[in-house]
């Protein structure tokens, strides 16, 4: 029994350790580019969120209004943009679910939301 138990257990085991070290590995790397972003926009004087609902959201594949990650708003030349993280899921026949990542840029054709800048 005991040969047994080594035999399974050794392997998962193993796999249990390879799986925590991938996911430190993917939590330093996403940290690792926020931080990124966060100089690129302090150095640009553009502003960073986290966790917005925005409306246009209703506009995007999925209309996912919980699928914005991180959030940057700032001018370019003379318009003002804003470049976010967006998430949206579909589920197949079997309930199985994929995650789609996409970039969106927004370009602000009316000021009147930035006035005060």
């Amino acid at each position: 029994m005991d040969a047994w138990a080594l035999l399974f257990g050794l392997p998962c085991v193993g796999l249990l350790v390879l799986m925590v070290l991938l996911a430190k590995q993917q939590a330093r790397a996403e940290r690792e580019r926020k931080d990124a972003l966060h100089r690129f926009a302090a150095h640009e004087g553009w502003q960073v969120s986290a966790g917005s609902r925005p409306p246009w959201t209703s506009r995007l594949p999925g209309s996912n209004p919980n699928g914005v990650g991180l959030t940057m708003t700032g001018r370019v030349g003379q318009r003002w943009v804003t470049v976010a993280d967006y998430f949206y899921e579909t589920s197949d026949s079997e309930g199985s679910k994929k995650r789609h990542p996409l970039s969106v840029v927004l370009v602000h054709f009316v000021d009147r939301c930035h006035r005060s800048r």
